[in-house]
């Protein structure tokens, strides 16, 4: 008798691990970064107008997202709102380009592209949010 509810037990444990590890998400779509779904999309043939900047820690305790490409870029209809994108791809980014903004320059450009959520997150102000971007265009302005 005791031996039967042992494996009872068992059985029942084996069958809770087994429903546990097949319900795991679905690996072929993260919830976050560059393999993510597409949040939104700024189409290439209506490209927007922004700053690209190479971005370093200044500070020890920054520890967000450096020495990556990040676009800057300010809605018309909201003074205050401000996106920050984190590029992806930044394969997609002239070497011209890469070039001046590894002196530390801020450049005008227009680019469009697949905006993501970023795994890690930064909270801020409403009206500014950070995101991750998998250009499709990007060009000097």
């Amino acid at each position: 008798m005791f031996m039967r509810n042992v494996l009872k037990i068992l059985l029942l444990f084996g069958i809770i691990i087994l429903v546990i590890n097949s319900c795991k998400k679905d690996d072929t779509t993260d919830s976050c970064g560059c393999n993510s779904i597409i949040l939104g999309t700024i189409p290439e043939l209506e490209p927007v107008v922004g700053t690209i900047s190479f971005k370093i820690a200044l500070d020890p305790n920054d520890t967000y997202y450096n020495n990556k490409y990040w676009i800057g870029y300010y809605y018309d209809y909201c003074v205050n709102c401000y996106h920050s994108y984190i590029v992806c791809n930044d394969a997609l980014i002239p070497s011209e380009l890469k070039h001046e903004l590894s002196n530390g320059a801020v450049v005008n450009i227009i680019f469009a592209g697949h905006i993501k959520n970023p795994c890690e997150k930064k909270f801020d102000i409403p009206e500014r949010s950070f995101l991750r971007i998998t250009l499709t265009k990007i060009e000097k302005q």
